[in-house]
């Protein structure tokens, strides 16, 4: 006997339902290839970018352009830009700028350097000349120092706008020399350009020769701004052959 209340699947619905599945599965596997293909493609751009970035002679060094941060005429401005040339061809990413940095410094002229990037094939170099304070005698030459003690050039004959450096050959020359050289540094122009020499026997007693003449303790070189503006002063309201502003805050004329 059957119970003809209960209803039996069909095979129609049984192979639908297979169906069915099998088309999900396949749908999926698609998608799981193109993500793939898809993953892969961006493998592949982003190491083509790298490769171009890094590797390509497209981003090679060739274009290099030097500017001095004040007119000089002791900084060549091929020669700064000669400082990359060891480098030229390498991909900007892979530059080493303070290698750069170091060959432009070392200079005599220059101060200071800084190299940026110029993409997509270049490097600019700024640099900050050093400005001479003073004349200094070498054999038969003169050195043209700067406010460090650094020496900028050499020339033939001391250049007249600047002020002739006199120091005793001793041990403590060297000192002497730096601090005459400081004093000098922190004078004002209107002031550094009426010295026409400078001499000390210690760091403490340093005496300048202005262009009239007159003479000027100056002693050592601390508080040389304060001795430069109460200097100033003086050249003004009381002129005299000897200034004495050793100490700042009582300076003698006479």
């Amino acid at each position: 006997m059957h119970d003809r209340g209960v209803a039996r699947p069909s095979n129609r619905a049984t192979v639908s339902l297979e169906e069915r599945r099998k088309e999900r599965t396949g749908a999926i596997r698609r998608l799981g290839r193109r993500r793939l293909l898809v993953a892969l493609g961006v493998l592949v751009l982003l190491a083509g970018a790298v490769w171009a970035v890094a590797f390509s002679p497209l981003t090679g060094l060739d274009t290099v352009t030097a500017t001095v941060d004040s007119e000089s005429e002791y900084v060549d401005v091929a020669e700064v830009e000669a400082a990359a040339d060891a480098q030229l061809g390498t991909p900007l990413v892979r530059l080493d700028v303070a290698a750069i940095e170091a060959a432009a410094e070392s200079l005599p002229g220059v101060a200071d350097a800084t190299v940026e990037r110029s993409w997509p094939s270049g490097v600019d170099i700024s640099v900050t000349p050093r400005v001479p304070v003073a004349n200094a005698q070498s054999g038969e030459r003169w050195q043209l120092l700067d406010a460090d003690g650094a020496t900028i050039a050499e020339v033939d004959e001391p250049v007249a706008q600047l002020p002739v450096v006199d120091v005793p050959d001793s041990e403590d020359s060297e000192r002497v020399l730096d601090a005459i050289l400081s004093a000098i540094g922190q004078m004002p122009p209107e002031l550094s350009s009426q010295v026409t020499s400078a001499a000390a026997q210690s760091p403490g007693a340093i005496t300048f020769t202005l262009a009239d003449g007159a003479a000027v303790l100056w002693g050592s070189a601390e508080e040389s701004d304060l001795k430069s503006q109460v200097l100033l002063v003086l050249l003004e309201q009381a002129p005299a052959s000897t200034y004495d502003v050793s100490v700042p805050r009582s300076p003698t004329t006479g």
